[in-house]
This record gives structure tokens, sequence and C-alpha cells, in this order.
């Protein structure tokens, strides 16, 4: 997965969001996907969540996007009641 820190963007829910351009490696004999965007709330470091949001390299789809928030705000309120 190339997730590609120049398209780095912040967003004020999920934190930085970054684009992956569905290129991979081929000489590893991995074949190209869809490209998305990635939101790792818990940071690019964390073992944390990770969203992946539909769209191209102009940014996210807005439905994508929101759903990503829902889900991310689902999550805070499952935390402590849950494992997560």
């Amino acid at each position: 997965m190339m997730i590609l820190k120049e398209t780095e963007r912040h967003h004020d829910i999920l934190g930085p969001i970054r684009f992956d351009d569905g290129k991979d490696n081929h000489k590893a004999g991995l074949y190209d996907y869809a490209p998305f965007w990635v939101a790792r709330p818990m940071g690019w470091m964390s073992d944390g969540i990770e969203l992946l949001i539909s769209g191209d390299p102009s940014g996210p789809t807005s439905d994508s996007l929101s759903r990503a928030i829902h889900v991310f705000n689902s999550l805070k309120r499952l935390k402590g009641k849950v494992e997560i």
C-alpha cells in the first residue's frame, strides 16, 4: 500500500487523512487496486483503527467521508463499554 504523505489533509473530526493511489509493487507480484483515502484517527504510528474512504486524488467522496465520521463517532461512544 502506498499511502502518500504529501497528500495529507487535516479533517476536523478524523484528523489527518492521506491518499493511497492504488499502485502496488509489481516486483513483489501484487496488483493495483481502487485508490482510496485513509484515516487513522489515533495517529499514523498507532495500532488503532484505520478507516478507508472512497475517493480520487481530488478528495474523498462526501458520502464515504460521512460514513467514516459516523463509524468513528460510534466507536468513541462504545469505548469503555467494549474493548476495541
